[in-house]
């Protein structure tokens, strides 16, 4: 599946693109053999922050990077740290601690609000490795 960055629609549009995906999915898993009680969702940086099960380099506060009017309101309505919570499926988040595009230290504020809550998850982190471009 796509999703629409910034540069082609403001926000909330990413999020909405990927709830969307997720309906399709559901209301067609007949037709296209799809079993939809496993579903794994994964993504690398805007993808990770988008999916956050499987998690890439992505972002957890949106309020951390960003600049912009409404800047506030918006940055917690999809920033991933807003809906951690008991009861979220496991989280495996993967980041390189010298990422430049996105700072490592969003993963271990993400890392360290799901334990808060007892949410099962992990933190790979990948020594030396950049945004992305790592196994």
């Amino acid at each position: 599946m796509e999703y629409r960055l910034a540069r082609v629609a403001l926000a909330p549009a990413a999020p909405e693109d990927c709830l969307c995906a997720l309906r399709f999915l559901n209301n067609n898993a007949k037709t296209y053999f799809i079993d939809t009680s496993p579903i794994v969702v994964s993504g690398e940086s805007a993808g990770g922050h988008l999916a956050a099960v499987v998690n890439w380099n992505g972002v957890s506060d949106v309020n951390d990077v960003v600049d912009g009017p409404n800047r506030e309101e918006l940055a917690r309505k999809v920033s991933p740290l807003t809906y951690v919570r008991t009861g979220l499926p496991p989280v495996l988040t993967i980041h390189g601690d010298a990422d430049t595009t996105v700072p490592y230290s969003q993963a271990v504020i993400l890392h360290e609000a799901l334990m808060k809550v007892g949410a099962t998850n992990q933190l790979l982190t990948i020594a030396g490795g950049k945004h992305g471009g790592f196994t």
